[in-house]
């Protein structure tokens, strides 16, 4: 249960991230914001891999 909660936080972060993304690309802060965005979509893939483990 942990772990599909923590799934469905990092597909919202990830979600919030292109939000900001946009926002970003107007005031030169893209680069920041999408490290930012690959760091939870690499998180969101560890937690599918340990559920598919379960």
């Amino acid at each position: 249960m942990f772990l599909k909660e923590s799934l469905a936080l990092e597909i919202k972060a990830e979600g919030n991230c292109d939000k900001i993304l946009h926002e970003a690309r107007i005031n030169g802060y893209y680069k920041a914001v999408e490290h930012i965005k690959n760091d939870e979509r690499r998180h969101r893939e560890m937690v599918e891999r340990l559920l598919g483990m379960l």
